[in-house]
């Protein structure tokens, strides 16, 4: 996508928020796994009167790009975020630049995870092997992938702790 068209998305997708309408959005990055994968639909919902606490996965958007990464702490009226597989935390984020906060994560076979206020341990230790060493970020990759091809060729649709949405609920928001 060029980055015009990439940045309209993103201005666009920050409209619907402001606007308190409820968005998908599709993943494309890596810096939050193994919470969220490329490909994974995150359902945001607008910020309303919501009380950011540690663990929460945000939604802001910064120099045209959006990022959902988890509040690791608050300085003053500013949230220092991080993504999970990554080693170093953002720059504070400011209240105009949140947009949203993800309660949802539909994957790739369509089961819905809703977010936990804290990771599990292991992603968690994953999260970590995966911050240190490009050979564990590689490896958790091919693996996902790998899997990923496993479950359709055997017919599993998901994983423990995930619950199936139907088609029929994977509309728009207000529909």
């Amino acid at each position: 996508m060029s980055e015009f068209r990439h940045r309209g998305a993103c201005e666009l997708i920050a409209k619907v928020l402001q606007a308190e309408y409820q968005a998908r959005i599709r993943v494309t990055g890596t810096s939050m796994l193994p919470a969220i994968w490329p490909g994974d639909v995150l359902l945001v919902s607008p910020l309303g009167d919501t009380d950011f606490a540690k663990g929460n996965i945000v939604l802001f958007l910064r120099n045209g790009r959006l990022f959902a990464h988890r509040v690791v702490d608050r300085s003053g009226d500013r949230l220092i975020t991080r993504g999970d597989a990554v080693p170093d935390c953002d720059p504070p984020v400011s209240a105009s630049e949140l947009l949203g906060v993800v309660a949802g994560i539909v994957r790739n076979d369509g089961s819905m995870r809703v977010v936990p206020s804290a990771p599990p341990m292991r992603h968690r230790m994953i999260a970590l092997a995966v911050r240190h060493s490009q050979l564990a970020y590689r490896m958790v990759l091919k693996v996902h992938q790998c899997g990923g091809l496993l479950r359709t060729v055997s017919g599993v649709t998901g994983w423990s702790g995930f619950t199936r949405v139907p088609r029929s609920h994977q509309g728009v928001a207000g529909e």
